[in-house]
């Protein structure tokens, strides 16, 4: 069943992220080969008679591919109307296919290589070669950036709109304001006091009780310096649940003297060899309005992509090591004890793997949608192209590495689960 659950959300999320894909390429009239969901062979496929594209199930359910005539060439067709570059998904036709030969058949800033290949075809003996002017390298770069881009930002769309759907599930939400102390709490001998209202932890600001948990996770395991507000005007409200319990919650707060605490010492745990603070103190709830649901939205949202920058810069500085990550065996573990724990703990990951997967496919990294909307960006910049053959070595190598990252740390996933 885990593995059934794990299967159905990388394929939702894989889903969202090449519809985003699709989409743009559909709205710039790019020529779209295939829009499929998972890697390896074919499990199902239908072609559209209408546009021609081919819309695939594949057997592994760990990818997927938008494939769309001149993504990685100049999109150069034969006289029949199909692509020369591998991949294609069968004849098509134009709306008017022109030889090379002609002058504007040639857009501005043409690489060599294209025109070489067309020119060597255009002798009487052999069909003519035209390009395809719905080809992905045919439209503007800013067009190209926006179809490239739209795959994690659609990931992101989705991790906000499982934010909003985490938080209006909640009773209440919690706030940055200091509540009781747990038993021989540490923070409490260091100055912190019950009613202290906590905006910044080591100089980062902290809105939301999420901002203030995972501060103190990150850097609590060393001492920290806290900003507070002490004697602030808080406004409380009494309320009753559903099941009869009574209690306050805080509506707003304002005002205050600010103090600095330094050296403030939390209690730690390590898990997994990763050392963490640990809160030991519960923060008061705070009454759900519509400007606080917008920031603890926001703040879960933003909370999943810090996790990716600092994993990466944890990870540089070697605070974590290579047998903290976690492939596809780790996430489909994790995925199956959210489940078993609640619709919230599920719903939860599952919002910080999509705003993982969107944050990370945008790192300027080759191979990844990143990599690509980098060397566009330099194009958008310098009016040239980096030449293909280049970027696409660059990207080469980068997939090959990255695939052998992938390799690794499954095996270390299936160590760690198996084995140990």
């Amino acid at each position: 069943m885990t593995i059934l659950i794990a299967i159905l959300v990388f394929g939702v999320l894989i889903f969202i992220h090449e519809l985003g894909h699709y989409l743009t390429a559909r709205l710039f009239d790019v020529h779209i080969l295939e829009f499929a969901i998972g890697m390896g062979p074919k499990i199902l496929s239908w072609k559209s008679k209408k546009t021609g594209i081919v819309y695939s199930l594949r057997l592994l359910p760990f990818g997927g591919f938008v494939s769309m005539v001149g993504e990685d060439d100049e999109g150069l067709l034969d006289a029949d109307g199909n692509p020369l570059s591998e991949g294609g998904a069968g004849s098509f036709s134009l709306p008017e296919q022109r030889g090379y030969g002609d002058e504007d058949e040639i857009d501005e800033g043409e690489s060599d290589e294209a025109a070489e290949i067309a020119d060597s075809a255009q002798s009487p003996a052999e069909p003519a070669v035209y390009r395809d002017p719905r080809a992905l390298s045919a439209k503007p770069v800013w067009q190209r950036m926006i179809v490239t881009a739209a795959g994690a930002v659609m990931n992101l769309l989705l991790g906000v709109i499982l934010a909003v759907v985490l938080v209006l599930s909640m009773d209440r939400i919690g706030s940055t304001v200091v509540g009781p102390f747990d038993e021989n709490a540490l923070s409490q001998t260091q100055g912190l006091q019950s009613g202290d209202v906590i905006t910044h932890v080591n100089g980062k600001r902290v809105n939301t009780h999420m901002d203030l948990a995972y501060a103190i996770s990150h850097d609590g395991y060393e001492p920290v310096e806290l900003t507070i507000r002490r004697d602030a005007d808080i406004v409380w409200e009494n309320f009753t649940d559903d099941e009869g319990n009574s209690g306050s919650y805080i509506v707003s707060w304002s005002g205050g003297q600010e103090i600095v605490l330094k050296n403030v010492t939390f209690g730690v745990q390590e898990t997994e060899g990763v050392v963490m603070g640990v809160q030991d103190f519960r923060a008061y709830a705070m009454k759900k309005t519509f400007t606080s649901v917008l920031a603890q939205t926001f703040s879960y949202t933003r909370l999943a992509g810090r996790q990716v920058i600092d994993g990466i810069l944890d990870l540089v500085t070697g605070r974590y090591g290579m047998e903290q990550m976690s492939g596809p065996v780790g996430v489909t573990q994790q995925i199956g004890e959210a489940a078993s724990m609640g619709l919230t703990t599920f719903v939860y990951l599952v919002m910080v793997i999509t705003v993982n997967l969107g944050i990370f496919n945008l790192l300027p990294l080759p191979a990844l949608d990143g990599g690509r909307f980098f060397f566009q960006l330099i194009e958008l910049i310098f009016r040239k192209p980096i030449p293909r053959k280049w970027e696409g070595r660059i990207h080469l190598i980068g997939l090959a590495l990255l695939l052998l990252l992938m390799v690794v740390i499954t095996g270390q996933d299936i160590i760690r689960i198996f084995v140990k």
